[in-house]
């Protein structure tokens, strides 16, 4: 599993067995070891940048667009096993990129600029994905949930950057609970949008899908001027991962397996129902 962090420290959680880290089968506690995968070895990274670019994002494009480029090439400098995708959005999706190099994803940022291209049949999906009401995040995340080409073994990290609530009228199945249901994915929220009184059952906060995610939420200037992705703890959580190994009391049968990690101020718990063990 990938390094599990706390989000009020920002720092990883050294997993110890029966301490800190629980694992139940059906309502029995299972006995497990912790086993440290090391620097060579970590899980792949999956990551997704959905950026909302509609016009109140103007002030931001140009500081967004070279912070995502700068955090990739930096990302694969280090020599970690990660990739790139990219979902842009408004009140639709304005186009995809599904996973790629830095290179990739660099070219295709610079070469969106406000222009409309013909690209691949994935950028052609999103554009005829449907639309909402307004800006919602949950919306670009579900479509590079469902649709994006993910290695098996690779830890689902998305990365959205906004000025305006999760807008959910006309959208009702993108609530940012949707991100809770999706037990594989973590979401970074960078926020611009500054102060905003107008919160509501249909303008959601957009940070509440990080909240519940094992994700970070940053705020930034409206210009983004201050934006740096190397506070997200990314490659803290990368290179701490471990592999976890438990006893079951039948491995042939599915089950319902909850897994409850505890630190400092920060509990966390997952419950995967009808789970079939790979063999």
């Amino acid at each position: 599993m990938g390094g599990v962090y706390n989000p009020e420290t920002r720092e990883p959680v050294e997993l110890l067995p029966q301490q800190n880290l629980f694992v139940e089968e059906d309502g029995n506690a299972l006995p497990c070891k912790v086993i440290k995968v090391g620097q060579d070895n970590v899980l792949p990274v999956d990551m997704v940048f959905t950026i909302d670019v509609s016009g109140s994002m103007d002030d931001e494009q140009d500081q967004v667009r070279r912070g995502v480029v700068d955090f990739a090439q930096e990302l694969e400098s280090k020599g970690l096993n990660v990739r790139f995708g990219l979902v842009t959005y408004e009140g639709d999706l304005k186009g995809s990129l599904d996973f790629g190099t830095a290179q990739e994803l660099s070219d295709y940022l610079n070469g969106y600029r406000s222009s409309y291209r013909n690209r691949s049949p994935m950028e052609i999906l999103a554009r005829n994905a449907g639309k909402t009401k307004g800006e919602n995040g949950m919306f670009a995340i579900a479509f590079a949930h469902h649709h994006f080409n993910y290695r098996d073994d690779a830890q689902k990290v998305f990365v959205n950057f906004t000025d305006e609530p999760n807008q959910i009228e006309g959208a009702y199945h993108y609530t940012t609970q949707l991100a809770c249901q999706l037990t594989d994915i973590s979401v970074h929220t960078v926020w611009s949008g500054g102060h905003f009184n107008d919160w509501s059952r249909i303008y959601e906060r957009p940070w509440e899908m990080s909240d519940c995610s094992n994700g970070v939420a940053m705020e930034v200037r409206s210009d983004a001027s201050d934006l740096n992705l190397r506070e997200l703890p990314i490659v803290q959580v990368m290179t701490s991962s471990v592999l976890v190994e438990c006893a079951s009391r039948n491995p042939n049968q599915s089950h319902t397996v909850t897994i409850t990690v505890q630190d400092i101020n920060a509990d966390g718990t997952v419950t995967y129902e009808n789970l079939i063990y790979e063999k």
